[in-house]
């Protein structure tokens, strides 16, 4: 079975280069046709990055802030054992939240001014 799908030029320019396409089919009952919406991501858009502000670094961790939301990431090697490996992890992830307890948001530090 053959399905035919109307596809824009810019998603198939992406799809043509080898680059992954994602999106919906339907159906489109006024003109009869099959047609493919892609999902535009802001990561595909060229000079797009990021907006995630490192707050606090350490050797194993990191605490980043995004528009919506605080982010810890903290890792472990794998060759210490599990209970190191765990110990390290929650020593890193509660290093990171004691940074984000003690610091002072701007309007803080411009009621002491």
């Amino acid at each position: 079975m053959i399905i035919k799908v109307r596809v824009d030029d810019e998603t198939w320019a992406r799809m043509t280069s080898g680059r992954r396409v994602e999106g919906t089919i339907g159906y489109d009952k006024w003109t009869g046709e099959n047609d493919f919406n892609a999902f535009h991501r802001k990561s595909q858009e060229p000079g797009y990055e990021r907006e995630n502000m490192t707050l606090y670094e350490t050797d194993n961790g990191r605490l980043t802030m995004s528009k919506k939301r605080f982010v810890v990431r903290a890792c472990a090697k794998k060759n210490t054992g599990r209970e190191r490996s765990a110990a390290s992890l929650m020593m890193t992830v509660k290093e990171l939240t004691d940074y984000l307890k003690h610091t002072k948001t701007i309007e803080e530090i411009m009621d002491n001014v």
